[in-house]
């Protein structure tokens, strides 16, 4: 279903002729898209969440592990999530319920003004 011109569209600068939905119509189906996730993430099991101190990360940031909500492997760096791809992104966001099963990351585009750190990729 189309939401609207597309970035890419956008970014090349064509013009999306295409049928468009309404505000209000845009508006009822993000609000049954948030009624499914938050249904969909009540009926999980509940996580505990186990913190870390600053030397896990240290000693840790150059492997990856799987993660506690998704059992899929997960990058601690800007670096490790580049390497694993947009195909792992695209399954991490599917997996979650993130992004629409019709949709896929195609490309990782890192920030240059912002470094990634241990402060600030959560």
């Amino acid at each position: 279903e189309r939401l609207g011109k597309s970035f890419a569209r956008i970014e090349k600068k064509e013009i999306d002729t295409g049928p468009q939905l309404s505000a209000s119509e845009i508006a009822a189906i993000v609000k049954e898209r948030i009624s499914t996730r938050c249904a969909m993430e009540f009926a999980r099991q509940v996580i505990t969440w186990r913190f870390i101190e600053i030397e896990d990360v240290t000693e840790n940031h150059l492997k990856s592990a799987k993660g506690l909500m998704y059992d899929m492997e997960f990058p601690w760096t800007e670096a490790g999530l580049v390497k694993m791809g947009p195909e792992w992104l695209t399954q991490a966001f599917h997996k979650a319920g993130t992004m629409p099963r019709d949709n896929k990351v195609v490309k990782i585009i890192t920030e240059k003004k912002i470094k990634v750190t241990t402060g600030n990729n959560g």
